[in-house]
């Protein structure tokens, strides 16, 4: 073995270091989604199941208030709306991605006590160390209790 090369022990664990951080990186972007998807299924729960605008029970999506980038809220029941697709993206005469601005007006009349706590939290968007196992837990305390 010449001077300088790395022996084949130490490529051996660089390599097994290497499969250690991708298997934990699957692991989490699988529990992210595990998340999401229970965040959504609360939010929908939450609001009964249909649109909070016109109460559709068709193709209901779960919309953040405060983006979903901002992980210390993204999981928060009450970062969380339930809107159809029209009042989601579509319309632009009240659609929280097309008119946002109309849609917070809606918010602060029809939702007074969550427009306040997105209004508290809007501009904290300081993102937090993530673990996806208590929030989880946490998501899952909260199903228990909405059943």
């Amino acid at each position: 073995m010449r001077e300088g090369a790395p022996s084949s022990l130490s490529w051996v664990e660089t390599e097994i270091d290497c499969i250690i951080k991708y298997m934990k990186k699957l692991s989490k972007s699988k529990l992210r989604k595990k998340c999401d998807k229970l965040w959504s299924e609360l939010v929908k729960l939450q609001d009964g199941n249909q649109c909070v605008v016109c109460g559709s029970e068709k193709y209901l999506n779960a919309h953040h208030l405060i983006s979903r980038k901002v992980f210390k809220y993204r999981w928060k029941i009450e970062n969380g709306i339930s809107l159809c697709p029209l009042h989601h993206n579509f319309s632009v005469e009240l659609s929280a991605h097309t008119a946002p601005w109309k849609f917070e007006d809606w918010l602060k009349e029809n939702r007074p006590e969550q427009y306040r706590i997105h209004l508290r939290d809007r501009n904290d968007i300081s993102n937090v160390k993530t673990d996806y196992d208590e929030i989880l837990a946490e998501l899952e305390a909260i199903k228990e209790k909405m059943l």
